[in-house]
């Protein structure tokens, strides 16, 4: 039950993280989550002074807490790694859903194909049919990563 319970976690989080890096493979994604880590990781060896009491007098405390503390630093990164895959892919699927929902006036009469329309091609545009008309009366809304991400 032990092994079952302590190795099992992480064949969840690397099923998740490879489910992740299929859907979503953005570099600047991925360097904003590193970072991410290195911020969120402290210092304490609270679980060394724990183990330590339970210790023989011989034991080689130096190995053991560099084996705790990169065991802990690399269950964040993984960790770390699925959240934000799965936050990249939920943001997403809201903007492409957003750009489904946002119709712009004529745009099926035109021959586009809406199902078709990636997120920078309706910024385009987006931001070429709010030069020429005010968008705000046509009910359109502009669909962005950024600001599905920033939610």
């Amino acid at each position: 039950v032990m092994y079952f319970s302590s190795v099992f976690p992480y064949v969840v989080l690397l099923c998740f993280l490879i489910r992740g890096l299929e859907i979503w493979a953005d570099v600047q994604v991925w360097r904003q989550a590193a970072t991410q880590v290195f911020f969120a990781l402290g210092l304490g060896f609270g679980s060394v002074i724990a183990y330590s009491s339970f210790n023989p007098q011989n034991n080689n405390c130096h190995r053991d807490a560099f084996t705790v503390s990169g065991v802990n630093f690399m269950t964040s990164i993984l960790a770390t790694l699925v959240v934000f895959a799965v936050l990249g892919f939920r943001a997403k699927l809201l903007a492409t859903q957003c750009v489904k929902r946002s119709s712009l006036p004529n745009l099926e009469d035109n021959n586009v194909d809406v199902e078709k329309t990636t997120l920078e091609s309706y910024d385009k545009l987006y931001t070429a049919v709010n030069k020429l008309v005010n968008v705000s009366d046509f009910n359109i809304t502009t669909c962005s990563l950024e600001k599905e991400l920033e939610q």
